[in-house]
């Protein structure tokens, strides 16, 4: 990451049972429940999460305990563009 500041991880994902996912940042758990909804058939679902993030090197672990999870398609890292003001 260049810079130390807010992102975003905009996650592609697709399941119809809704999981508890837990999400670390550099060791620290940064949430329990990030935004999955149910989705239906091969009807894929997309959301933001935000996230601080140091610059340089991060480490990110998500984690979805039990048997089922979601199938994750992507997880991208963005971050919001703020207008430049003149």
């Amino acid at each position: 990451i260049p810079h130390k500041g807010e992102y975003y991880l905009v996650v592609s994902y697709a399941g119809g049972n809704p999981v508890p996912s837990y999400l670390y940042i550099n060791g620290e758990k940064i949430s329990e429940n990030i935004g999955y909804l149910a989705t239906s058939g091969s009807k894929k679902g997309e959301f933001a999460f935000p996230v601080t993030l140091t610059a340089g090197k991060n480490s990110m672990k998500l984690e979805h305990l039990g048997k089922r999870s979601n199938r994750i398609y992507s997880v991208t890292v963005a971050r919001e563009k703020k207008p430049t003001i003149p």
